[in-house]
């Protein structure tokens, strides 16, 4: 009985401290009241919470009339003994006549007897094995534990990323709130107290008694005196005490008892276990040492030893409402929640008006899925004590693992108005909802409890969660990045951050980040096929094929029957030009869904590769019989189509397509290429133009618009486009190649030997590009560097006729007449219908002096030029030379017919009319020479030569005298 009542006193004493101190925020609240409403609520609750301190202070002074004094001395037989007790009882007396008085409460600073934190987290979250439970109030003796975050819930297959189901919170537990500060206690009345123990002791030494009796009456005087210090928190002297009180009888209990419940209460529980042990060891039937030790051992995690000195506790005292109570707790973090559930009934037994009892209750049936009981429990909490928060919390979480969450948030709303500012219930708020969707309201609590508990990972765990909903992902990654920082074991941070990576395309965070997850989970976890297939997916993604094989292969070897893995892999197997492989994977998943668009049109692609159309086009139109609809499917049988040359076909199923998403990139892509080759160049422009709309910057679009520029000569477009691909990939020499061919069009041949010389940088050895470099320095008369180029082209391919006709230009260029013949001809060889050819290679042996093998050469290039100046000319030429002076003259007639001012063919048209004799007509032409050339010192003096034959002296004469002039001048 003694201790019960002491242990009730200890409560009430904690009640009054914690209602004064409401009473105190109260009556400032009135003083700031911002209107008659606020005036009136607030004088509501000081006068309830004044009748409450009234009711609690009468049943405090009955108890301390039935109690026992605080230290209570041995009896002995010897002489005098009466005369020591009493002073005893009237020390004992005179104390509590200092703890209370008329007007205010003094309370000890311990913490309440049954009220404990709960384990928050195991440090490493294991995956299917996490009890998510809402954030429960209880009194903060442990803080700062790591919190444990929902079990994981595998995403949707398909999409990657989406979090079908919204996550339970972990539990913190709330009770009864413990109230650290005490009141001031009556210092006066306090002090005065001390002086009379301390008059006391100093009387000991002159008092005539017995060794023992003195002895006790120290210890009961240090001990007493020790209390008075405590409440005055001077707790260096109260130490001082008991030490002397241990020192004076260490043989006794007592002493160390006090000493180890005022460590307690300083939360050194270190120190409080040592002297409980000790206590213990001095005397086992203290029921108290054994309740404060097990919750020491609670404190410490130690829940198999506390449980086992609350049962001690309770053997010596069968009545005792806490020791039952807390052993319900221990009970609960050993996984023992019928023993739980029986320790809280047997409490609920021996004080049925107890509110912390049913929450206590409350809370077993909570840990076992007993929601309804749990919630009858609540209730009666909440109706015995229904201004404390930790009912409406605690039912709060009952009504959220009911699914009721608008109950739950209107009862963790009650319970916020009542706390004020507590990080756990807006915490728990937020996830109510969070569950109902309304992402708006749950970030603001979420936010709101970091700012009361910065480091309260819990809620940014699931404010990432809100994040993800929302779309708003690297808000999402911040948040599961602190959460990460915060506890590195937390697998499922590394989860959720995972996907967030993935939908943000950051597919390397996604592989290192499900590497852990993968490494932490167990061989046969139930989602290991699901990370797994993220993790290859991601793999994929980076264009890793390898180890994408690799996970995808592992998923399928742990489910046989998992159509996305078939599917996946197969993909993997189509990038590795693995078509055979691809089209067995596609076959599997097929048959495992047979509806599978994707597969179907992924089946026609592999099975297009293999050369097998009819499969091919089948699968592309069973896709579209699926999903008639489906724009991806009309766009995949018309690119089957395409490749097959079936143009009209190809562009109905593109029209199809776009009817359905007009603005698709690909699909005007794709029609695009229908367009061109129905050389209908203005129209694919148009289409790749759309495309680029709604992606601007895409490398392939961009690349084939600058190619149609260029077939459309519209130079200065082509550049435009070159350079921005350039700028996506400056090291493919291909693009550099194609801009110096737009340069070269135009004849800019310096840029665009400049982007040449780029080209062969990155890839020294193609032979293309030497070509055009070639052709670009025989255009700039370059004719060594271009025949340097043209041979290194043809030493890596031989069969280019391009090639080898400018390198016989460059060699003509060079007087290189016989390595121009051979290279002519070779070119000739591949290119047999090249009419230029012919012509370039008459002149080299019109150069050469071979004048038959020339006029055969410019008669068979005739037949295709049949205006051709150079043709004419040159076989005149080549005529006059054997000789065949008529033939020469009507060639030359014709040059001239095509070229009328031509001065060689002028020229060499008057030599043959002198040749022929015909000196009149070489006078004619002569002087249509000097109206183009008129200080032509040579052309004078023919047409002199012809006038002298023509017996023309004066005119002869005048233009040998103009010979003088101009060869004067010279």
């Amino acid at each position: 009985m003694l201790l019960e009542n002491e242990k009730r006193i200890e409560y009430l004493r904690e009640r009054i401290a914690e209602a004064c101190e409401l009473l105190a925020k109260d009556e400032q609240a009135v003083l700031y009241a911002s209107s008659s409403e606020e005036l009136d609520k607030f004088e509501a609750s000081l006068r309830s919470t004044r009748l409450r301190i009234n009711e609690w202070r009468s049943e405090i002074n009955e108890l301390v009339t039935q109690n026992q004094p605080l230290v209570e001395p041995e009896t002995f037989e010897e002489n005098g003994q009466s005369e020591n007790v009493g002073a005893a009882f009237k020390l004992r007396d005179l104390a509590k006549s200092a703890l209370f008085s008329s007007n205010v409460v003094a309370v000890v600073p311990e913490l309440p007897e049954f009220i404990f934190a709960e384990n928050l987290d195991s440090d490493v979250a294991t995956l299917g094995e996490t009890k998510n439970t809402l954030a429960e109030m209880e009194a903060p003796e442990v803080t700062d534990a790591p919190q444990e975050l929902p079990s994981i819930t595998a995403l949707d297959e398909n999409t990657f990323g989406k979090v079908e189901e919204v996550e339970a919170l972990p539990d913190f537990g709330m009770d009864p709130p413990t109230i650290e500060k005490t009141l001031t206690p009556n210092a006066t009345n306090t002090k005065q107290t001390i002086r009379l123990l301390t008059d006391h002791l100093e009387k000991e030494q002159t008092i005539s008694k017995t060794i023992e009796t003195a002895r006790m009456g120290k210890v009961t005087a240090y001990l007493n005196r020790a209390q008075m210090y405590v409440r005055l928190t001077e707790y260096s002297n109260a130490f001082s005490d008991m030490n002397r009180a241990i020192d004076v009888m260490p043989e006794r209990s007592n002493g160390y008892l006090e000493r180890a419940k005022l460590y307690f209460q300083l939360k050194d529980y270190s120190r409080a276990l040592v002297d409980l042990n000790k206590t213990i060891a001095l005397d086992a039937t203290i029921a108290e040492a054994f309740y404060k030790r097990g919750r020491c051992y609670f404190i410490f995690k130690d829940y198999r030893k506390a449980v086992d000195d609350y049962t001690r506790a309770i053997k010596l005292n069968p009545k005792d409402v806490y020791s039952y109570n807390n052993r319900s707790k221990a009970y609960l973090y050993l996984n023992d929640d019928k023993n739980a559930i029986a320790d809280a009934s047997k409490a609920i037994e021996l004080n049925p008006n107890d509110p912390y009892s049913y929450n206590n209750r409350g809370k077993a049936y909570f840990y076992l899925e007993d929601y309804r009981n749990a919630m009858t429990d609540l209730n009666h909490a909440i109706e015995l004590a229904p201004e404390e928060a930790y009912g409406y919390n605690n039912r709060g979480r009952a009504f959220f693992y009911l699914n009721d969450y608008h109950n739950a948030i209107k009862d963790l709303t009650r319970s916020i108005e009542i706390m004020g500012e507590d990080a756990d219930a807006y915490a728990n708020r937020g996830m109510a909802y969070l569950n109902i969707t309304n992402h708006h309201s749950a970030i603001e609590d979420f936010t709101h409890a970091i700012k009361l508990q910065p480091r309260n990972i819990y809620a940014y765990f699931n404010r990432a969660r809100c994040y993800m909903d929302m779309g708003e992902y690297n808000k999402a990654l911040a948040d599961l990045s602190f959460v990460i920082e915060s506890n590195s074991h937390n697998v499922q941070a590394y989860y959720y951050r995972a996907h967030v990576s993935f939908k943000l395309k950051k597919y390397w965070d996604t592989v290192v980040d499900m590497n852990f997850v993968i490494q932490s989970s167990s061989s046969n976890a139930p989602n290991l096929s699901d990370n797994l297939l993220m993790r290859g997916t991601a793999y994929y993604n980076l264009q890793d094929y390898e180890h994408a094989l690799v996970d995808f292969t592992h998923v399928i070897e742990l489910d046989p029957i998992d159509s996305n893995a078939y599917y996946r892999r197969a993909r993997t197997f189509f990038y590795l030009k693995d078509y055979p492989s691809a089209l067995q994977d596609f076959n599997k998943a097929i048959t495992l869904n047979p509806n599978d668009v994707y597969a179907y049109n992924n089946r026609a692609k592999t099975s297009f590769m293999l050369e097998e159309f009819i499969s091919a086009i089948t699968d592309a139109t069973t896709a579209i019989e699926l999903k008639p609809n489906d724009p991806f499917s009309y766009n995949n049988r018309g690119y089957i189509y395409f490749q097959t040359n079936d143009y009209p076909t190809a562009f109905d199923d593109f029209n199809k397509a776009l009817s359905l998403n007009p603005k698709d990139p690909d699909v005007l892509a794709n029609r695009a290429l229908v367009y061109q080759q129905l050389d209908r160049l203005e129209e694919a422009l148009a289409d790749l133009s759309s495309a680029l709309v709604s992606d601007p910057h895409n490398y392939d679009v961009l690349l084939r618009r600058a190619r149609v520029f260029l077939h459309l000569k519209q130079f200065d477009n082509a550049q435009q486009d070159l350079n921005k691909v350039i700028k996506q990939k400056p090291q493919e020499a291909m693009l550099f190649v194609l801009r110096g061919s737009s340069y070269y069009k135009p004849q800019d041949m310096v840029r665009a030997l400049s982007d040449f010389n780029k080209a062969l940088e990155l890839n020294p050895n193609d032979p293309d590009t030497l070509y055009n470099r070639g052709v670009c320095y025989f255009r700039l008369s370059s004719f060594q560097e271009a025949a340097k180029d043209l041979s290194q082209s043809l030493l890596l391919k031989t069969d280019n006729p391009l090639a080898y006709k400018y390198r016989g230009k460059a060699f003509l260029n060079l007087e290189n007449y016989r390595g121009a013949i051979t290279d002519f001809t070779k070119a000739l060889e591949l290119a047999p219908q090249d009419a230029e050819i012919f012509i370039s290679r008459g002149i080299a042996y019109l150069q050469n002096g071979a004048y038959e093998s020339a006029i055969a050469d410019f008669d068979s290039a005739v037949k295709e030029y049949t205006n051709d100046f150079q043709i004419y000319y040159n076989r005149g030429k080549a005529f006059a030379a054997i000789f065949e002076l008529g033939k020469a003259l009507q060639d030359i007639d014709k040059a001239l017919e095509l070229e009328p001012n031509s001065l060689p063919a002028l020229l060499d048209k008057a030599e043959i009319c002198v040749q022929l004799g015909r000196f009149s007509e070489a006078v004619q032409v002569y002087s249509e020479i000097l109206k183009l050339d008129p200080e032509n010192a040579d052309v004078y003096e023919g047409r002199a030569f012809c006038y002298e034959k023509l017996r023309d002296k004066k005119a002869a004469q005048r233009d040998v005298a103009m010979v003088r002039k101009f060869r004067k001048v010279k």
